[in-house]
């Protein structure tokens, strides 16, 4: 009787413990989101490569985007403001960048991002006085689909380029 209350004990453990690590919250305070020529909406970002063939190890994600089709037929996106919803969470929650690859080899990350079921990319939001964002731990989250690693990419803000 002792061995199936354990047994029984440690499965539901096993369960609870697999469910607090499906989630990923990953906490940057200024993403740069970038559109395709379609519309669709990506973030990455990239880390120094350990490998000596090459700078960078870059993350990419996808934000799902797409609303539908229009009444003439052409593709619909959502834009940024639509997608993001406001949401409180726990801050220890949040991993940043240097949190979640610290230690870790670029298949390490890889791997460890494609078993995530889910993935929210998490940013303050702008104008809340901090007052009210630590009282309220709300913050604006994004829906991510990890979709893979390339080598030797630099990411740009083209938010400092001036024209």
């Amino acid at each position: 009787m002792k061995s199936k209350f354990f047994a029984l004990t440690a499965l539901i453990c096993s369960f609870y413990m697999q469910g607090q690590n499906d989630t990923l919250y990953l906490y940057v305070d200024a993403p740069l989101l970038s559109y395709s020529c379609e519309q669709s909406l990506s973030f990455g970002f990239a880390i120094s490569s350990a490998d000596t063939n090459f700078d960078t190890d870059y993350f990419k994600f996808d934000i799902p985007n797409l609303k539908g089709l229009s009444p003439e037929g052409e593709v619909e996106y959502h834009t940024n403001a639509e997608i993001r919803k406001k949401k409180a969470l726990n801050p220890s929650k949040l991993r940043t960048i240097e949190i979640f690859t610290k230690g870790k080899a670029f298949w390490e990350i890889h791997n460890e991002l494609s078993l995530k079921r889910k993935i929210y990319l998490v940013t303050d939001i702008e104008g809340q006085s901090e007052h009210l964002m630590v009282s309220k731990n709300l913050y604006y989250v994004y829906p991510l689909i990890y979709t893979g690693t390339r080598k030797n990419v630099v990411v740009t803000d083209n938010r400092k380029i001036k024209k």
